[in-house]
């Protein structure tokens, strides 16, 4: 199954907070003491010492490798330094009351103000990229931003990520769609997710146009802005989503996608949740994703159980049998109500002779632990 991926243009930015504490020297100074940020004329960094660093998002081995790389590099350059990393779990806010934190520690970029100072928890690290001569030409001015609160830099981006939208083009070919074009528009877009999305005759989504989490910052925003809108005032330091008709309308146009069913909602539950009930990774057509993790996705796509793939299967099986023999070993087919199973003329009938070979019947809704009891109800049934 081919896979393309279009990339947005908003930035969603996972930073992890390391500190230009890392460069400076820890082992003199108290961690009660009020660090100012500040250093004084002609001041020479003497980097030496234990620093602590507190990453509890490593919760692989990759990405614990990754932070091992961070540690050793800054060892092999600072020879009388020395790091440990501190991978466990725990409240942000508690672990820093208790001491229990490293020197150096994770937050999210939005908490930048709120650490930074409201509570005034991290020292400025601004002074510090003179002294130690870090060159900040190469670094991306939003990327920098992030950091900074009232003017100081409070928190260095180990990182940062596009936030994409991939699609499954294969779904696109089967319905006659050509590949979007770069200028296209949210009708356009719209348009294309009306043809995409598919139901039962119950009316539960087999497929849907497009799926993603639209409180999430990076989608919120796109949305928040997309019609010209703005939401908020940085000289008043307010934040306001509806006294602007514009970003109102920002809102609507994602609400009234979700409520039309081309979109998966988010955060809904009950009675509203039933119709989007069977769908998946693999029957959203676009989805959201971050730029790391776009070959996974990709990968996801390609070896998911289409309709299509379980179709040839049972071709594959047609092939290799007679009719009889077929009709005979899948009279009755029972399965749940996954997506590879939306299509049951493509399993039921003979695509050469157009012959109906096997009936396939579905589960009740939630209820895929009654294939168990196939075999006990109909000794010539098949259960998958």
């Amino acid at each position: 199954m081919k896979r393309e991926f279009a990339v947005k243009r908003y930035i969603k930015t996972y930073v992890c907070v390391f500190l230009v504490l890392l460069f400076i020297t820890l082992s003199a100074c108290n961690r009660g003491e009020m660090q100012t940020g500040d250093v004084p004329p002609d001041y020479v960094a003497n980097v030496k010492g234990h620093i602590t660093v507190s990453y509890p998002l490593a919760t692989d081995e990759e990405s614990k490798l990754s932070l091992r790389y961070f540690a050793q590099s800054f060892m092999n350059k600072y020879s009388e330094a020395t790091v440990s990393l501190d991978f466990s779990m725990g409240n942000t806010d508690a672990r820093i009351a208790s001491g229990d934190i490293g020197d150096v520690f994770f937050i999210w970029e939005e908490d930048t103000y709120t650490y930074g100072v409201e509570n005034k928890v991290l020292m400025p690290i601004d002074a510090y990229l003179e002294v130690l001569d870090i060159d900040i030409s190469n670094v991306y001015a939003g990327v920098y931003d992030l950091g900074t609160a009232d003017g100081r830099l409070y928190m260095a981006a180990r990182d940062f990520t596009q936030h994409v939208i991939i699609y499954n083009t294969t779904a696109l070919d089967e319905q006659g769609l050509a590949t979007p074009p770069a200028d296209w528009t949210w009708e356009q877009f719209k348009e294309y997710c009306r043809k995409l999305t598919k139901e039962d005759a119950d009316g539960t989504l087999t497929q849907i146009g497009a799926s993603w989490n639209g409180a999430y910052p990076p989608i919120l925003i796109s949305f928040l802005e997309g019609w010209g809108g703005k939401w908020y005032d940085t000289v008043n330091k307010r934040v306001n989503f509806v006294s602007d008709d514009k970003v109102l309308r920002g809102f609507s146009e994602q609400i009234e996608a979700m409520e039309e069913g081309i979109l998966k909602p988010t955060g809904i539950s009950g009675s509203r949740a039933e119709k989007f009930s069977r769908l998946s990774f693999e029957n959203s057509i676009f989805r959201s994703n971050v730029f790391p993790a776009l070959h996974s996705a990709g990968l996801q796509y390609e070896s998911a159980n289409t309709a299509r793939s379980v179709a040839e299967i049972f071709n594959v099986l047609r092939s290799k049998l007679t009719d009889s023999e077929f009709s005979k070993l899948f009279p009755v087919i029972l399965t749940d109500r996954g997506f590879e199973f939306i299509d049951p003329t493509t399993i039921e009938i003979n695509r050469e002779t157009g012959e109906a070979q096997s009936r396939v019947f579905y589960c009740d809704p939630m209820n895929s632990n009654q294939k168990a009891k196939a075999n006990g109800i109909m000794s010539f049934s098949v259960a998958f």
